[in-house]
């Protein structure tokens, strides 16, 4: 009797511990496959992004203000605003 209580509690002991073994190993696997199903999910999104970026209309060159302007001379007096009323 006591050698079947024994093996008894030896194969439950095996029992848990291949449970455990099962449940890491799918833990693993799943987790895997959740990251490379995520990766490929972001690679779609990096992909459709760069392609709305390609597809932007930019103009080919940004407006200057008046008084960045490279040709004139130092000397010369920054475009002045437009005349305004005086307050009384």
């Amino acid at each position: 009797m006591q050698r079947y209580f024994l093996t008894f509690h030896v194969l439950i002991h095996c029992k848990f511990h291949m449970i455990q073994y099962i449940v890491i190993i799918t833990t693993i696997v799943i987790g895997c496959g959740l990251f490379v199903i995520n990766s490929r999910n972001l690679q779609k999104i990096d992909h459709q992004y760069a392609d709305n970026i390609k597809n932007v209309n930019v103009s080919s060159s940004p407006k200057k203000s008046p008084n960045m302007s490279l040709n004139k001379s130092p000397n010369e007096p920054p475009n002045e605003p437009p005349n305004r009323r005086k307050k009384e």
